[in-house]
């Protein structure tokens, strides 16, 4: 099979276009969308010229209001650090000891605990960062230890919760110069922050309030033109409408959403959806099995909506759930799927039934997502749709095996065979049906006469119960 990435060249040529005009974005999408496999492609296209730092608040759910801002500092720093090692040895023995200070106190095996960040498209051990910090610490151990340092004061000054707006002060400053160095050397920040509407509604709103203006100390005053830190850009991942319904529940459905948003940026919201293409991606990659498009159809629409909730994490990840698909042809069991095959001048054999038929393939992956093939077929949802074609085509071979308990192939040294009459056993001809094999594999039915979709009673659902067997009950992925 044939496989093709899921473009998105357009949806990435006209975010690109959103992105390079605003400096606080926002990139809306309900949950389930697949606005993170989006958002990762984008980034590819990105890489060589903007540095990429993820934050997910859903980290800081167990903080204090008060402490989201100095954990969000922390991980930017740490994410900062990880772009280039010689960064930390740039700094003197003061910055050293306030780093340590700032992101872990003196208990280093906290570190081993700590969340790793991403940047870009790396997952960054925290861990190994901080043991770096601390290696450059020991050598100033002495000189840090001494009575009377100042920057022993400072840092126990935070320690102790006694500073206010300024405690982190230094740290910020920090982080700026880091960024500053950055973009110097012709690389641009970008902070993402991902999944802003699933935390808590108080915390919603204090991190859009953080990066909505500068800090007074640095211009005195937001212009929507230079964003926290010197930051290029920042990206607000999120659903939009989640973050305005949790806002008019908050402060009530009169208050201006529009204008407070706007603190943030003035610009439009780019709303992106990827459940379409995603329908139509999975539709082709079910159909290059089933070859029955209507059922494909049916198929994928039913997947998609499975998408939306349930206890199978898994069918969230687009990626995951195609290689399920791909992976189903695994839980055939082709034990005993074989005709028996006469030919004209040769001793009777078998001939056996490839696992990617397009039945087995069907009851495969419905088995992969846990659908019920009974409750799909004869949903309401298939008005409209000539269901009794659908599915005739779907266990056909499988009826004329059934048909006989093991109906004859016959093959007259062109065509492989299934006469609907005894008399036409040795002429082959328009009242047969040719199936179509390859290898010595049936991999289907070539040619049927029209006339057998109306004389043929088959009872479809019976016929794929009694090869539900063949469909192996084992995890896969």
């Amino acid at each position: 099979m044939t496989d093709k990435l899921l473009s998105l060249e357009t949806e990435i040529e006209n975010f690109g276009k959103y992105f390079d005009n605003n400096i606080r974005c926002i990139l809306s999408a309900p949950f389930g969308e697949g606005k993170s496999f989006f958002l990762n492609e984008f980034e590819k296209t990105r890489s060589t010229e903007h540095d990429f730092i993820t934050l997910y608040p859903t980290n800081y759910q167990v903080c204090d209001n008060k402490d989201i801002f100095e954990n969000i500092k922390r991980d930017i720093l740490l994410a900062l650090l990880t772009f280039d090692e010689n960064i930390l040895k740039q700094f003197n023995k003061s910055k050293q000891d306030l780093l340590y200070k700032a992101i872990i106190g003196d208990n280093l095996k906290i570190a081993d605990f700590l969340p790793d960040i991403s940047v870009g498209l790396f997952k960054i051990p925290v861990a190994r960062i901080l043991h770096t910090i601390k290696e450059i610490i020991d050598q100033y151990k002495s000189d840090s230890e001494n009575s009377g340092n100042p920057i022993n004061e400072f840092l126990d000054e935070i320690e102790s919760g006694k500073s206010t707006i300024y405690e982190f002060d230094p740290i910020s400053r920090i982080i700026c110069e880091i960024i500053s160095q950055r973009q110097n050397e012709g690389h641009k920040i970008v902070l993402v922050i991902e999944d802003l509407d699933r935390i808590d509604p108080g915390n919603i709103f204090r991190i859009l309030n953080i990066f909505s203006a500068h800090l007074s100390q640095w211009n005195g005053y937001d212009d929507g033109s230079y964003n926290k830190f010197g930051l290029d850009k920042i990206l607000i991942v999120c659903d939009y409408n989640n973050i305005k319904n949790i806002y008019h529940h908050l402060y009530g459905e009169k208050t201006d959403f529009t204008g407070y948003i706007s603190k943030f940026s003035p610009n439009k919201v780019f709303s992106y959806s990827l459940r379409t293409r995603m329908t139509e991606y999975m539709c082709d990659t079910i159909d290059s099995f089933l070859n029955n498009r209507p059922l494909s159809q049916i198929l994928a629409s039913e997947i998609i909506a499975k998408s939306n909730g349930g206890d199978n994490h898994y069918i969230y990840n687009f990626r995951n759930i195609i290689e399920l698909i791909r992976h189903s042809v695994d839980l055939v069991d082709d034990d005993g799927l074989y005709f028996p095959l006469k030919q004209s001048d040769q001793e009777d054999s078998q001939l056996h039934i490839s696992k990617n038929i397009p039945m087995l393939m069907f009851l495969a992956i419905c088995k992969q997502f846990s659908i019920s093939y009974e409750e799909l077929l004869t949903s309401d949802r298939n008005s409209g749709i000539d269901m009794s074609s659908v599915l005739f085509n779907l266990t056909a071979l499988f009826y004329f095996k059934e048909r006989k308990k093991n109906e004859t192939v016959y093959f007259d040294g062109k065509h492989y065979y299934i006469p609907l009459n005894d008399y036409l056993k040795d002429h082959f001809n328009g009242d047969s049906v040719e199936l179509d094999v390859e290898d010595r594999k049936i991999n289907g039915i070539k040619y049927y006469p029209t006339k057998m979709l109306y004389y043929s009673r088959i009872n479809y659902i019976s016929v794929l119960k009694k090869y539900e067997k063949n469909i192996l009950n084992i995890p896969l992925i």
